[in-house]
């Protein structure tokens, strides 16, 4: 992966940290849980959704079907 973590997340509780990711594939919604966790971040709400409002349904995240 390219992903590069921020230096400043690494001073942070991973309470403080979320992700917000659009256009996962419902399939994919486990994995995306996943991989916030393992960067960091305690929160993370990945939505099938795409723009214009890719959160005018609710996330698989939310409703326990990333489980």
């Amino acid at each position: 992966s390219a992903f590069s973590r921020p230096s400043w997340t690494a001073r942070q509780p991973p309470g403080r940290l979320c992700h917000l990711v659009y256009g996962v594939p419902e399939a994919l919604v486990p994995l995306a849980v996943r991989t916030a966790r393992e960067r960091g971040a305690a929160v993370c709400g990945p939505v099938t959704g795409e723009p214009p409002n890719p959160w005018v349904e609710l996330t698989p995240a939310l409703t326990g079907t990333e489980r």
